[in-house]
């Protein structure tokens, strides 16, 4: 792909994305939030017939309008991809799937609905994902802090998950019909036994799967990722399996729990909020690129990302010309 090529689709996008988000406003300036819908009961005797009949047809012309808009934003979508993968792509991924109860706030929707739009968000952008060619996605599912909130809460996130690890395994097939191998990452002894029963079938049902990974990282944080490598090669020391002497920041990385995947070429934290949060601190280095996005995770989708690999491979495109340079 030329740098021409880059230029056009970057701005491309940008105009994209400016008549997304108007056709969002004005939607929803006629209509109230979808999300009001599940989360309340509409109990008012006093509506006219009037209203209903302006309210049908507003949600005629609603559907109309995104119904142009759906087949127009699938060409342009498809066309983007296939842009992209002209050029290098990124090989593993990570996002920090944040804003989701702020998101509840915002729509007046209970905070399981907001969780289980998430993972919603997650299975569509891992289709895009797999069509470009991303071989590694990791996501910051639930943190050990996030033990913290109230138990109704956990406990929703907790059904919420195994609701759609179900769905992913059984229903859909969505995990086998695409290849993806999954791994549950975490301190998995935190969880409760039904949900750890249904993640070790997810993954024993996926674990020959080699198009695709997806690492959900649960009941995770760095710090307990890294202090397990540690002490498993302690342990292998102590075994004499390995010399204390030998020990390297390459044994470590070989017992992390992502030691089969390439190193993270793009990290990802949706909500603006610019910090790590303890997510694969070992793993993000020098060549990774970092964004902080401002939109909540259940309302990210491919045009939000868009920007991000146009700026890696322009990136990459940079670096590239610079070491060809250097070995002339």
């Amino acid at each position: 792909m030329t740098d021409l090529n880059l230029e056009i689709s970057y701005y491309s996008s940008k105009v994209v994305s400016f008549l997304y988000n108007l056709y969002g406003w004005v939607l929803g300036f006629f209509i109230k939030d979808e999300g009001n819908k599940l989360n309340t009961e509409s109990n008012d005797d006093n509506i006219t017939t009037n209203n209903n009949n302006t309210s049908g047809f507003v949600c005629k012309i609603s559907k109309f309008f995104k119904t142009i808009w759906n087949n127009i934003s699938n060409i342009y979508y498809k066309w983007c991809l296939n842009i992209l993968k002209q050029n290098e792509v990124p090989k593993h991924i990570g996002f920090i799937m944040d804003g989701n109860r702020r998101y509840a706030r915002m729509n007046n929707i209970q905070p399981y609905v907001a969780h289980l739009r998430g993972f919603e968000s997650l299975e569509m952008n891992l289709e895009w994902l797999l069509y470009l060619g991303v071989h590694v996605v990791t996501v910051y599912a639930f943190s050990i802090e996030n033990f913290k909130r109230t138990e109704s809460e956990v406990v929703a996130i907790f059904e919420v998950t195994k609701a759609k690890l179900k769905e992913f395994c059984t229903q859909g097939k969505f995990l086998s019909d695409n290849d993806i191998k999954l791994n549950l990452i975490g301190d998995l002894s935190l969880l409760p036994d039904d949900l750890v029963k249904i993640g070790n079938e997810a993954m024993e049902s996926t674990k020959n799967n080699k198009r695709f990974i997806l690492n959900i990282c649960f009941s995770y944080t760095s710090r307990y990722e890294i202090t397990n490598a540690i002490k498993n090669v302690v342990k292998e020391v102590e075994e004499g399996k390995i010399n204390s002497d030998e020990i390297t920041e390459e044994t470590i990385e070989s017992h992390l729990l992502t030691k089969d995947c390439p190193p993270v070429d793009i990290l990802v934290r949706t909500s603006n909020e610019t910090r790590f949060s303890d997510f694969l601190l070992w793993q993000i280095c020098d060549d990774t690129q970092i964004h902080f996005i401002d939109v909540y995770w259940p309302v990210f989708n491919f045009w939000n990302m868009l920007p991000v690999i146009l700026s890696y491979q322009r990136k990459r495109l940079y670096h590239n010309k610079k070491d060809e340079k250097k070995t002339q």
